[in-house]
């Protein structure tokens, strides 16, 4: 008795030690997808919206497609369904993505106990917007002649902005949060979430007749491929530092 009861002393607890809320010292959250991936998948994106650039500079199939849709859209458009999908556009627009991103990276720093969450929702942010508008300025674009435009919209059309600004903003929450979540059920309700924002976003700026399809799936592509770009780098980046850190320092 006295033996079996020394050695349970002895052993050592099996259970997790707590995490103190200033311990910085957890593992590092692993986000999907892997880098070499991501750096694909990037690179698939650019291809694809340098593709689809070349294409709307001048008439062709895309440009005809672009059309037909969107005569299509005029035939259906009521006033009730316009009113709507005015609302609903303001899920892409940057006066409610911008400080969506920042509250929510705010949170998610909080709870992954790493300023990274916040930094790369910033990034993804305010990188798309600046990304947008110099493609704009550089292919130049013109809105769509052919629907009446229910709102003003200044600038030029390809790509979408709220469409680029909604995917790099809801992917990379979608992306971070499913990270740290350890609820399926959780996870599974950001990914479904994030898809609806995205595509109301996208249906909004051609129903609304301020872009043509091309123009928001060009915002698709850019904005996919910046954040996966983003998170792609990060990773390498701590991974660099890792290693440094995993490193022996000299012999003396």
């Amino acid at each position: 008795m006295s033996s079996t009861s020394d050695e349970s002393a002895e052993a050592p607890d099996a259970r997790p030690a707590a995490v103190e809320p200033g311990d910085h010292s957890s593992a590092p959250v692993r986000v999907w997808p892997p880098a070499a991936l991501g750096l694909v998948i990037s690179a698939l994106c650019a291809v694809g919206f340098a593709a689809l650039a070349g294409q709307v500079s001048r008439p062709g199939r895309v440009v005809r497609l672009d059309h037909g849709v969107l005569n299509a859209v005029a035939l259906r458009r009521s006033e009730p369904l316009v009113d709507v999908w005015a609302v609903l556009t303001w899920v892409g627009d940057g006066l409610v993505v911008v400080p969506l991103a920042v509250l929510v990276g705010a949170l998610l720093a909080r709870a992954a106990r790493s300023w990274s969450p916040f930094l790369l929702l910033v990034l993804a942010s305010a990188g798309i917007g600046l990304a947008v508008e110099l493609l704009k300025r550089i292919i130049a674009r013109p809105r769509p002649p052919v629907l009446e435009h229910v709102s003003v919209e200044d600038g030029f059309g390809f790509p979408s902005g709220h469409t680029a600004h909604a995917v790099a903003v809801y992917l990379m929450i979608a992306l971070l949060a499913s990270a740290i979540l350890r609820s399926g059920w959780a996870r599974a309700a950001i990914a479904v979430a994030a898809v609806a924002l995205v595509g109301t976003s996208m249906l909004s700026r051609v129903v609304l007749g301020v872009h043509s399809p091309s123009d928001v799936w060009a915002g698709l592509l850019l904005g996919v491929g910046w954040t996966v770009l983003l998170l792609s780098l990060w990773k390498l980046v701590e991974s660099g530092r890792r290693a440094r850190r995993e490193q022996p320092g000299p012999a003396g």
